[in-house]
């Protein structure tokens, strides 16, 4: 039976009704989030700011209300729908945009908010969610263009201009309500991804973090440093490695006889291979020579410190536009497994990690409100142990459900030698060649799943300073990565088959539409242009306009190349987002506020009386499943308490 969008409403619990709003607002030349100066709550807070008019369509009536009237009918709206809206949904393109300016400028949050971007990006993660785009792609009117309103505040506007921005705003509202009729019904396991929408844009209203300013100017300084002495160590400016004429000459002097600086196609021809993703950057990161190494590894720190300092600037920036505190603004469906990611040019899905010290610390820039304390849950090594259930590795499963050190024990087996976590009482020199064998272990249980070949490996491994200088000793070698990855699928062939079956099935309703295949709980089937993939929870992944090479039986995909290892990884990735999602409304409804989130991990922010209490119902909520993970593994790492975000 097909559903509308009503359908599933009823399903996720929600009111039926919806209600479209869109705001047209003020902009000009400089003043304008066309900008990226401007992020959408330094836009939304200036004192440039002025709302033009607000569209509304309910019931199937569309009207435009002049400024003078908006707070009068927004009053309105509330004696009949509740004082939050909560007798309806309420449906808006970006809403970051039009929540906010609810929020901050007429004290109104709607307790339901769907974003058609949000909605789209579930349908398409890596395509244009623009309205313009959108109402192309779905066959409506067109959206038209706001040009003729540039630099005209309301008073300016003679009544001619005046009906033309209303009918503007209520085209766009027309074309916003004729998309989320068209495309909810396509939004798979509604009851989790509804609700995890509207978080989403909850999450970005909310004042949750108090913004430490001085660690601020502090960090920014220790980054300036950091990238210059990271220059000088070689003997050069920062000037010299970031500039793209002189490191060619850097590099053209340092690689041997012979060889050329690695080349790529620009848009007037060939230009160095020298971005952070070219593959002649990666293969400069690996090259055999040390000093072709460091000059790369260099370039990259060099070039990273600008971006590191910047995105401190706009926390800043955006905190002091938020009376001092940080609003945390995640992007629904990021990426194609439908991750959140990063957005307004913070990427608070990226604080760093324990490898870096001075990245770490930027995540130390937002602390707990008064009086309340942060406490993070983080699940352990959630996507190994995904990867043995959905693959059925038993024994690895069984392993990780008995809370055995499967990192030691593989680094045990692999290296012939026993292998443990250190303790207090170990000898320096022994506690360091334990720890280094047990992070040998984890590397390839963690890097292996996935079908990571010996070269990919040895990158990976460089990037451990431990592991780098066993690489420059001639320790760890390409042959090396070959013989232990090979030992990985043979100790574990359960993974490597699980591969072959998804790709099997993948290739099979790629091909032939009207066929469906199964692997576990995995449903594979076709309609239209897309490949579908129904996940365990019931969420589908989709791929559009898949084809199977005929010469070469390879998976192509309008974003590139697919195999078994590399639907596998989405198939994981996944699963623990799922998991997430499900973790993250269940402390919401124990009225634990996440304030929030990373792939494994989510954090509240509660009372200090209540930490402890809080504490536990975070380690609770956490080790439990939803029906369809029945069997997972799950381990949760003790979860911290304090009033600065840390990991």
């Amino acid at each position: 039976m097909t559903m509308d969008y009503k359908d599933i409403l009823t399903k996720v619990g929600w009111p039926t009704d919806i209600m479209t709003l869109d705001f047209e607002a003020y902009w000009d030349q400089d003043y304008t989030l066309a900008k990226q100066e401007w992020s959408t709550i330094e836009y939304v807070t200036s004192d440039k700011f002025e709302a033009m008019g607000l569209g509304i369509r309910f019931r199937d009536r569309t009207i435009f209300i002049d400024p003078e009237h908006i707070q009068e009918k927004l009053d309105e709206l509330k004696e009949m729908l509740g004082d939050n809206l909560e007798n309806t949904v309420v449906v808006m393109q970006n809403a970051f945009f039009d929540a906010l300016i609810l929020d901050h400028h007429y004290d109104l949050r709607p307790k339901y908010i769907l974003d058609t971007k949000q909605i789209a990006s579930f349908l398409e993660a890596r395509k244009s969610h623009s309205l313009r785009d959108l109402a192309e792609q779905y066959g409506l009117r067109s959206k038209g263009d706001t040009k003729q309103f540039k630099g005209l505040h309301w008073t300016d506007m003679n009544e001619e201009q005046r009906c033309a921005l209303g009918e503007y705003c209520n085209n766009d509202i027309n074309i916003t309500t004729h998309l989320f009729r068209k495309m909810l019904p396509s939004v798979t396991n509604p009851e989790l991804e509804l609700p995890l929408m509207n978080h989403t844009t909850q999450l970005f209203l909310q004042k949750n973090f108090r913004f430490d300013f001085e660690l601020a100017e502090e960090l920014e300084k220790e980054m300036g440093e950091q990238a210059d002495k990271v220059a000088k160590e070689l003997g050069h400016t920062r000037a010299e490695i970031s500039g793209n004429k002189s490191f060619l000459a850097l590099m053209g002097e340092a690689l041997p006889s012979g060889e050329n600086v690695p080349m790529k196609q620009g848009k007037k021809g060939s230009i160095p291979a020298f971005a952070k993703d070219d593959e002649g950057m990666k293969a400069l990161l690996d090259h055999s020579d040390t000093r072709v190494r460091k000059l790369a590894m260099a370039r990259q720190a060099v070039k990273s410190w600008p971006l590191h300092i910047k995105r401190v600037r706009n926390m800043t920036r955006q905190s002091k536009a938020s009376d001092g505190y940080f609003r945390v603004p995640l992007k629904y469906a990021g990426a194609h497994t439908i991750r959140w990611s990063g957005c307004e040019s913070v990427n608070a899905q990226n604080f760093g990690t324990k490898a870096d010290p001075l990245v770490n610390k930027v995540r130390n820039l937002l602390l707990a409100d008064k009086g309340m304390v942060l406490v993070t849950g983080d699940s352990t090594a959630i996507e190994a142990r995904g990867l043995s259930w959905i693959a059925k590795q038993d024994d690895l499963t069984q392993a990780f459900e008995q809370g055995r050190d499967v990192y030691s024990e593989f680094a045990s087996t692999l290296l012939g030698r026993p292998v443990r976590k250190p303790k207090d009482y170990d000898p320096e020199p022994v506690a360091k060649m334990l720890k280094l064998g047990r992070d040998y272990g984890k590397a390839y249980i963690l890097g292996s799943g996935y079908g990571m070949g010996a070269a990919r490996m040895l990158v990976e491994m460089r990037k451990i300073p431990a592991f780098a200088e066993k690489i420059e000793r001639g320790e760890i070698t390409l042959s090396t990565c070959k013989q232990d990855i090979r030992f990985y699928r043979n100790k574990y062939p359960m993974i490597p088959k699980f591969w072959g079956d998804v790709e099997k099935a993948f290739k099979v309703v790629a091909k032939y539409s009207d066929q469906v295949r199964t692997v576990g709980p995995l449903v594979f089937h076709a309609k239209g242009t897309v490949t579908l993939l129904r996940l365990p929870s019931g969420r589908e992944l989709r791929y559009p306009y898949c084809s199977v090479g005929r010469s070469d039986n390879s998976i192509s995909w309008r974003y590139g190349r697919l195999w078994g290892g590399s639907i596998t990884e989405n198939i994981v990735q996944s699963m623990c987002r799922d998991l997430l999602g499900y973790w993250i409304l269940e402390c919401e409804k124990a009225e634990m506020r996440v304030v929030i989130h990373v792939h494994d991990d989510l954090t509240v922010m509660v009372p200090k009386a209540d930490a402890e209490v809080c504490r536990g119902k975070i380690k609770d909520i956490m080790l439990h499943k939803p029906a369809w993970a029945k069997g997972f593994p799950l381990a949760l790492d003790p979860p911290i308490v304090g009033e600065r975000y840390e990991k």
